[in-house]
């Protein structure tokens, strides 16, 4: 079972750093000219998961039986990123560091997992992304510096409603976006289009700022469920290289593949 793949889709769905905001209003301040138009639902939210690109914050992730969180420097196109939980009765650990252009993993995959792909479950490994086939997988843009794809996966929302300055609502296309926060290839093909409308719900906070994120798919397939909170804006401590790291075994390359 492709045990990266699993933890990949759970933990790198909190990073939030890729965004694209709605178009500037018009400028209608002439005289004689119309009011302005309030923008359009999801436009705001866009934009408010945009702000996350310039930001510095702190998050807590769960989905699927996982959880975990980490922080996130987009200044200095960094982050940390840790989660934990069992796949098929086996308790596993996934980390990530992020300094771009560099990227380091590590992992527990339990016993059997850590035998097969030669790693030590303590040790830091650095990958190099021209030798990872499926770069989707990894928390980097095409230009190496931190994107997780949560703005990816915006794009493809309906229906946005927004109930007042802070809340909003509708569905999203999760089958729209060809990044980590795209759920498993497995789980979509169980539930068909199903996961072309998974209900959720957003919050942004005064500064439009996005500071929760919830995807709930309980009455599709639990696995489509993620549950976002990001915090500590502006105040986040430094991301820094690991000490001991070690180059990743080629074993572990297989894993970040297309198939």
């Amino acid at each position: 079972m492709k045990y990266l793949r699993v933890l990949l889709v759970a933990a790198l769905a909190s990073g939030a750093l890729a965004g694209c905001g709605g178009d500037e209003p018009l400028d209608t301040s002439a005289a004689g000219a119309p009011a302005s138009t309030a923008p359009a639902p999801k436009d705001v939210l866009l934009k408010a998961v945009q702000t996350l690109d310039k930001a510095s914050f702190t998050f807590t992730v769960k989905q699927a039986g996982m959880s975990g969180g980490g922080r996130v420097d987009a200044k200095a196109k960094a982050a940390s990123v840790e989660m934990s939980g069992k796949v098929e009765g086996t308790t596993i650990s996934l980390a990530y560091i992020v300094i771009a252009p560099d990227v380091w993993l590590k992992a527990d995959l339990g016993a059997a997992g850590n035998k097969q792909l030669g790693i030590t479950k303590t040790k830091w490994m650095h990958l190099d992304p021209a030798k990872v086939e499926d770069k989707t997988q990894l928390p980097i843009d095409t230009d190496g510096n931190p994107a997780i794809g949560t703005a990816g996966m915006l794009q493809g929302a309906a229906d946005v409603k927004q109930a007042d300055a802070t809340h909003f609502s509708g569905v999203v296309d999760v089958t729209a976006a060809d990044s980590l926060v795209a759920p498993d290839e497995q789980l979509l093909k169980k539930v068909g289009d199903k996961a072309k409308a998974v209900p959720f719900t957003a919050t942004v906070d005064d500064q439009g700022r996005l500071t929760a994120l919830k995807l709930d798919g309980s009455a599709i397939d639990p696995g489509l469920t993620i549950d976002l909170v990001f915090s500590g804006f502006d105040a986040v401590k430094p991301i820094t290289k690991p000490s001991g790291a070690i180059n990743a075994p080629a074993s572990l390359y297989a894993m970040f593949t297309t198939s």
